[in-house]
């Protein structure tokens, strides 16, 4: 089998991955995950490392100010767009409406946002920063900006801006995979 025909064709190979319809498409996958530099396993384990080492690292971190990973995910959207909706934080982390409603429950509790009714969608709720949210913006984006170096450690930008846009694609196709699949939000 020509594994370049299995390269070229992405989306067949991240939907084989779960599907493995046919004895062709079991040989192909079989070869192709055979190959040292693209071995899907080792990815997939090394990707899901990398989310726990995060969540892990973050929550040590901020468990002195009591905030969690997720919420500091939360805090950089509102840094970056205050007075964002609630709906489209759920879209932006593909998380579920009721988990992002939850966490933002908490973090109202905490102080370190409000939720205001949409003046064009009364059904709609926006969320906005306070004061205490702002005054850890610093102390925040310091901690951030110290995970990304040592994680890109040794990586020259063009590097980095590489894996950043691999990453994304990734993630948009997943995104746009599982929509398929499931024929609804994402």
């Amino acid at each position: 089998m020509n594994i370049l025909l299995v390269c070229l064709s992405r989306y067949f190979i991240f939907r084989t991955c779960f599907t493995l319809v046919d004895v062709s498409t079991i040989f192909l996958y079989d070869e192709f995950i055979s190959q040292p530099e693209v071995n899907l396993h080792v990815i997939g384990k090394q990707i899901s490392i990398l989310f726990r080492q995060l969540n892990l690292y973050f929550n040590r971190e901020l468990s002195d100010i009591h905030i969690s990973s997720t919420e500091l995910l939360y805090l950089s959207s509102l840094y970056a767009n205050d007075g964002i909706p609630q709906d489209d934080l759920a879209q932006e982390y593909t998380v579920d409406k009721a988990a992002v409603t939850r966490t933002i429950q908490l973090m109202e509790k905490k102080g370190l946002v409000l939720r205001r009714t949409d003046a064009s969608d009364k059904r709609a709720k926006k969320i906005y920063l306070t004061e205490k949210a702002r005054s850890l913006e610093p102390k925040l984006r310091e901690l951030q900006a110290r995970w990304i170096s040592a994680m890109t450690e040794g990586m020259n930008t063009s590097e980095i801006a590489h894996f950043t846009k691999q990453v994304h694609t990734m993630a948009e196709r997943a995104k746009q995979l599982n929509q398929k699949e499931i024929g609804g939000e994402t």
